[in-house]
């Protein structure tokens, strides 16, 4: 009875966190002059804050900087509706949070509809908030340059980092045990076929050997889907949508995994 109540509570959570996180997301879509804030649905009620949009590109590139803070990480949405396509930035303890912007002369925010939002006393343009935006996208390309191998597949490349997008924050949202058992499978499944690729594109290994390499990879990915599809622990959607990545990811090995590092 107790479990039954805890999960009712859980879920009421969680429905009033979406709906608050929904009308955050149709803000965003005029946001040209505020923080548009929205609680966590995890801890307690003031400790963790959460904003994406235009709202976290503000914050990331021109408030952080007064406040003396380190510049801030756009990451992943990982939840699984009203997602920001772009990412969020999660501000931790409110009180803290609204004390440091009085310090740099925001006016006091006020309170709508379970909504913090912050007036930035000025009325960004179009053109301005794309330069946010490019900014954004140039930093993520410039880490992906660094880390990325010299020598490259481009279309295979490209194959593997939507897995790396994709993947990973969907496990993430797996309950226990199947998280552990699971979803730590297929995070290491998927770093395999990067070491792989590396070791591959770095004339490490011999295609012969890349070949028996990625399709082990893509076969365990493909056995643990099947197993998450039969015990319906992932959407139907994000199943289908990987499944369809594993079949263009195998056709790609076979065309550009060549023999060119195989011993003569």
């Amino acid at each position: 009875m107790h479990a039954a109540k805890q999960e009712q509570n859980q879920s009421q959570i969680y429905k009033l966190y979406f709906k608050t996180k929904q009308l955050a997301k149709l803000l965003e879509e005029d946001n040209n002059s505020k923080l548009i804030l929205f609680p966590s649905a995890s801890g307690e009620k003031d400790e963790w804050l959460k904003m994406g949009g235009s709202s976290a590109l503000f914050y990331k590139y021109l408030i952080a900087p007064r406040l003396n803070k380190k510049s801030p990480t756009i990451r992943p949405d990982t939840d699984l509706s009203h997602r920001f396509k772009d990412g969020i930035i999660s501000i931790h303890w409110k009180n803290l949070f609204l004390k440091n912007l009085t310090k740099i002369g925001l006016p006091p925010p006020h309170e709508e509809n379970g909504l913090l939002i912050v007036e930035l006393n000025h009325k960004f343009t179009q053109a301005e908030i794309k330069k946010l935006k490019s900014r954004e996208k140039e930093k993520h390309a410039e880490i992906n340059q660094i880390l990325k191998p010299k020598n490259s597949i481009p279309e295979l490349y490209h194959i593997l980092l939507v897995l790396a997008k994709s993947l990973p924050p969907k496990v993430a949202k797996l309950k226990e045990p199947y998280r552990n058992d699971f979803g730590s499978q297929i995070n290491h499944t998927v770093c395999e076929l990067f070491i792989t690729y590396t070791d591959y594109v770095d004339k490490n290994i011999t295609s012969l050997s890349a070949k028996s390499s990625f399709h082990r990879s893509v076969n365990k990915l493909n056995a643990l889907l099947i197993i998450l599809n039969e015990n319906k622990l992932l959407d139907y959607s994000t199943i289908g949508r990987v499944g369809r990545t594993l079949l263009d990811l195998r056709e790609t090995i076979e065309r550009t995994i060549k023999d060119a590092n195989d011993p003569k």
